[in-house]
């Protein structure tokens, strides 16, 4: 009677075992998932400021160069979307920023430089109170 007893826990920590195998085998796919999809990124620490070239009150040479409705890439501004870079980012490159989203590097500007972006918003006024950030920022590969 006592061995089926040790029989019968064995068997339930045998079921115990292959549940936590399959378990893990779960997890380990999704961290190789994961995996891949940093792999498709590049994470560093930029300067983020902010540009208004939409807002009425917006100055040319300072808020925007040309047209203020049409980027340097020629795709026209969107607010939530577009997004200044420096020179080395290919426009059309996705941009994660920290806090902020994914915008598609669409434009330049005299004063953006590498390890720089300009997000464009609405406001001018905001856009100044704003200020200089370092935020993470995650490019698409």
């Amino acid at each position: 009677e006592e061995l089926g007893k040790i029989n019968e826990e064995n068997k339930m920590l045998l079921e115990k075992v292959r549940a936590l195998e399959a378990e893990n085998e779960v997890l380990l796919q999704e961290l190789n998932e994961m995996q891949d999809w940093i792999d498709q990124w590049d994470i560093e620490i930029n300067e983020v400021t902010y540009y208004a070239p939409l807002d009425n009150a917006a100055i040319e040479g300072m808020c925007f160069s040309g047209c203020p409705n049409t980027t340097a890439s020629g795709a026209q501004v969107e607010i939530g979307r577009t997004i200044a870079a420096g020179p080395s980012v290919p426009f059309g490159t996705l941009v994660l920023v920290e806090g902020h989203g994914i915008y598609e590097v669409q434009d330049r500007g005299g004063a953006i430089h590498d390890g720089h972006l300009d997000i464009a918003i609405w406001d001018k006024g905001k856009a100044y109170s704003a200020g200089r950030q370092q935020l993470k920022v995650a490019y698409q590969k």
